[in-house]
């Protein structure tokens, strides 16, 4: 689990030096997320990875950290499920309608939030038998 949990975090780290140096990648995610059926696959995709990260984070040399990213993640979850159609589309309008140095700095926000999350899982150790 703890593997997992490192992994998720370097995949995190990955997609925000992708939006760093290509911030209409990130815009067009958006819209392929934002505008179908997709966004609540996506919220439940975040809630399962939130529940993910409360259960394996006993395993991590940082549970309190991977506790933290797993209750965010899940708030975000419910949320997005709990939100009125019409309010989504909003909030992915806006999103949309930021400059490319905004979607630049979420980049580096994600740098940071997978950075945490890999560092607080720790590098999982491999043993060859």
């Amino acid at each position: 689990m703890r593997t997992i949990i490192f992994v998720l975090g370097l995949a995190v780290l990955a997609w925000g030096i992708v939006f760093l140096i290509k911030p209409n990648i990130s815009k067009r995610m958006i819209r392929f997320w934002a505008f179908s059926r997709l966004i609540l696959f996506g919220a439940v995709i975040k809630l399962g990875v939130g529940i993910l990260f409360l259960v394996a984070a006993t395993q991590c040399n940082m549970p309190w950290l991977i506790v933290l990213f797993g209750l965010i993640a899940c708030l975000q979850g419910i949320l997005f499920l709990a939100m009125q159609q019409k309010k989504r589309k909003a909030v992915m309008e806006w999103l949309l309608s930021r400059s490319p140095l905004m979607h630049r700095i979420l980049g580096l926000v994600s740098i940071a939030i997978g950075a945490a999350i890999a560092y607080g899982a720790g590098i999982p150790s491999v043993t060859v038998q």
